[in-house]
């Protein structure tokens, strides 16, 4: 927890990658305060994918944004959604026609991992008009 906050970019990003082995309140939290604040991006890649395998629900949101946003770079589109993969257990049926009928290609991305991550095969037919997706 300490080395969350040090002013080492190493040891953040060493710290991040420690966190999932502990599962604790506190560094979820600070994980979740550094997803915001941090600007150094290989520290960034390490927290999102520590939330990930952390399997914290309530990042959701700023995972797809994360996805969504044009400066974000292609590490972190990646990171973010393998994290968020990690995350669902299943996906309704609406949310999985707003992320596949998405104007954004990474939500149209993160909709096939879901798919592939939960084996779930009668989404698969409704995925074929992606392959003509440039």
């Amino acid at each position: 927890l300490s080395q969350l906050n040090s002013t080492n970019a190493i040891m953040r990003a060493m710290a991040a990658q420690l966190s999932p082995h502990y599962r604790d309140v506190t560094l979820i939290e600070e994980l979740k305060r550094l997803l915001k604040e941090e600007k150094i991006w290989f520290v960034r890649l390490e927290v999102i994918q520590a939330l990930g395998a952390m399997e914290v629900k309530d990042i959701k949101e700023p995972l797809a944004k994360i996805i969504c946003h044009a400066r974000s770079t292609a590490e972190e589109k990646a990171a973010a959604i393998a994290s968020l993969v990690t995350i669902y257990e299943d996906i309704d049926d609406k949310e999985f026609t707003e992320l596949l009928g998405s104007k954004r290609a990474g939500l149209r991305h993160l909709a096939c991992q879901i798919v592939s991550h939960l084996d779930l095969c009668e989404k698969k037919e409704a995925m074929v008009h992606l392959l003509e997706d440039a």
